[in-house]
């Protein structure tokens, strides 16, 4: 995809990213304003660490989008942890390698921003590309307590000695909820 521009959001994308944000996940789930609520709540905070929102732009459209945000783990408050969510890649152009290019540039910018590890509710096979293992392999769990529940050490060993609850933010209260 040699037109495919990835930079961080702008405000002025905002409505753009709501927009295929719905579509995605209501194609996909029957979903789609929970997660776009989500994405707008966690925006307006950053009590667990900052955020890190990238978009994908095809011929000057928003075509993809992925946002992390911070996590604790509430036994080892020094590991800064982020979750990845939402991904989403506008319909026509997903699995042409747009979704990939999104997580393997999030994930860096999270390691560049000081996160040692990363959480997610995903696809193993998807996510597992990425490096993702299931959660309980790290001996820790998430309030959602689902089989989808992922990890990964940004940092070489920084989950080895880790265990405990993964604590999202009250902007997730919503989709726990689900």
């Amino acid at each position: 995809m040699e037109d495919l521009i990835i930079r961080g959001e702008k405000p002025e994308d905002h409505g753009a990213i709501r927009s295929l944000i719905v579509e995605t996940f209501r194609a996909a789930y029957g979903t789609g304003d929970l997660e776009a609520d989500l994405v707008e709540r966690l925006r307006d905070q950053s009590a667990f660490g900052i955020n890190i929102s990238l978009v994908a732009l095809q011929n000057d459209l928003l075509v993809g989008h992925v946002f992390f945000s911070g996590v604790h783990i509430a036994e080892h408050p020094d590991i800064a942890a982020c979750a990845l969510a939402p991904l989403c890649v506008s319909q026509p152009l997903q699995r042409l390698g747009i979704g990939s290019i999104l997580t393997q540039r999030g994930l860096s910018a999270c390691q560049d921003a000081g996160y040692k590890a990363a959480v997610v509710q995903g696809s193993p096979a998807y996510y597992g590309r990425f490096g993702f293992s299931p959660i309980g392999q790290f001996h820790l769990r998430t309030v959602f307590l689902s089989e989808y529940d992922m990890a990964l050490a940004l940092d070489d060993g920084a989950l080895d000695a880790v265990s405990g609850l993964v604590d999202y933010p009250a902007p997730w209260d919503a989709l726990r909820d689900e």
